[in-house]
Order: C-alpha cells, then sequence, then structure tokens
C-alpha cells in the first residue's frame, strides 16, 4: 500500500530531483563552458557578450563563475557529493538570471518560471539534503565514524594516563 510517509519515497523522490536538476546545469553549464561542438551552445565568448549586453559589472568574470557553478555544481547535485554547498552558488545564479535576465516577465521565452522553479528546487535540496541514495550519504557516515573511534581512542589513552599517573603518587 502506498504511504507518503515512507523514508524511501522521499530519497527516490530526492533521487529524481537531483538527477533532473542535476543534468539541466551540467547542460547549460556546458552550453556556455564548451559551446556547439558539445552542448549546442555559445560557449564562453558567447555567453559573456550576453552578460556584456546586460550591462552585468566584469561580465568575464561573471560568465567563468556561472557557467562552472552550473557545470560543476550540476554535476555535485547529480552525483549527490557536497550537494548542500554545490547548491548554494547555483542558487545564486538563478537569482542573478531572474533579476537581470528574465525581471519584467513570469513566464514565455524571457519569463523567470524556469529559473525561479530551478532555484526552488535547490532550495528545497538544500534544506533537505541529498537523501540516502547520493555519495554525501556514504561517505560522510564513515568519516564521522572513523572520527568518533579517533576521539574515542584518543580520550580512553588519556583516562589511562591519567589513572597511572594518580596510581604513581604515594
Amino acid at each position: 500500500m502506498f504511504n507518503p510517509r515512507n523514508p524511501l519515497l522521499t530519497d527516490v523522490a530526492l533521487l529524481l530531483l537531483r538527477l533532473v536538476v542535476g543534468v539541466v546545469f551540467i547542460y547549460h553549464g556546458g552550453q556556455e563552458l564548451f559551446g556547439k561542438p558539445w552542448f549546442d551552445g555559445m560557449g564562453m565568448a558567447g555567453f559573456t557578450d550576453i552578460l556584456r549586453g546586460l550591462q552585468i559589472p566584469n561580465p568575464v568574470l561573471m560568465a567563468w563563475l556561472a557557467a562552472i557553478s552550473e557545470f560543476a555544481g550540476g554535476t555535485l547535485v547529480l552525483i549527490g557529493f557536497f550537494t548542500r554547498l554545490a547548491a548554494i552558488p547555483l542558487i545564486v545564479t538563478m537569482g542573478m538570471a531572474i533579476y537581470h535576465v528574465h525581471p519584467d516577465q513570469f513566464s514565455g521565452k524571457d519569463g523567470m518560471e524556469f529559473p525561479l522553479t530551478l532555484g526552488v528546487v535547490l532550495v528545497a535540496i538544500l534544506l533537505s539534503g541529498p537523501g540516502r541514495f547520493s555519495f554525501d550519504r556514504l561517505v560522510w557516515p564513515t568519516l564521522q565514524r572513523r572520527r568518533a573511534q579517533r576521539q574515542f581512542k584518543a580520550q580512553t589513552r588519556a583516562e589511562i594516563e591519567a589513572e597511572a599517573a594518580r596510581d604513581k603518587k604515594p
């Protein structure tokens, strides 16, 4: 029977969101970074010209930051690695797209609904985390367990040394 409170369903839903949003950002960032040969896009020169036309300060730097954020951030969101951290520059990039590129119209060719949707989905992923089916879930518990084991060993060693020091006193 369908149970909407089933944690497995939540994790599957988060996986689907990450996969779709990750692919969208990889493709869009690839259009900006690599242009026509791979992603049928304008490349960095074309993207920089668009930002220059929008009077974005330092358009070359901003173009590189946006393109790398989208391509690398999309990859990290897709695989669920450093997911929350990767979502932040993507959210900022979507905010900038809404404010500078699509400020006057909600829907249509120049509408803000697509970057708004991507931004809101990224905020949801940021708040909820990547879910069970992610590299974050695989890597971080192992690192936390190892750190806890080292701390336990250090604390035990300190207690043994303190006990030995007390036994030496007359």
